[in-house]
């Protein structure tokens, strides 16, 4: 995600979702990276990070056959309401891209 392209996605809860992120502002006067999360139309989550270099030296190759150098990953985890639900992931930062991975484990009610 970056200033010009979010994250849309919907889901069936109640479930339980991993979300993984790291950025490539990397050369920035930037200490921290950050992205919203909206459910429903409601904004929910600013989740920051501080920048820090990838130990494993992770880069991806951009359209521009440029290296681009990552931050490590960051994790947390985030609880879906039941029902049908709507989420729009957002970077709230004007530099660099964020990379987000979203998993989720479905939880079973009793």
């Amino acid at each position: 995600i970056n200033e010009n392209n979010d994250f849309q996605f919907k889901i069936v809860g109640p479930a339980l979702l991993k979300i993984r992120s790291r950025t490539d502002n990397l050369n920035s006067e930037d200490d921290f990276y950050s992205f919203k999360i909206e459910e429903n139309g409601r904004g929910m989550i600013n989740q920051s990070y501080e920048i820090t270099k990838s130990k494993k030296d992770a880069y991806y190759i951009d359209v521009l056959d440029k290296k681009r150098n990552l931050t490590r990953f960051n994790t947390m985890f985030f609880n879906v309401p039941p029902g049908l639900n709507y989420y729009l992931v957002k970077n709230s930062n004007s530099n660099g891209n964020v990379l987000v991975k979203i998993e989720s484990d479905l939880i079973e009610l009793k």
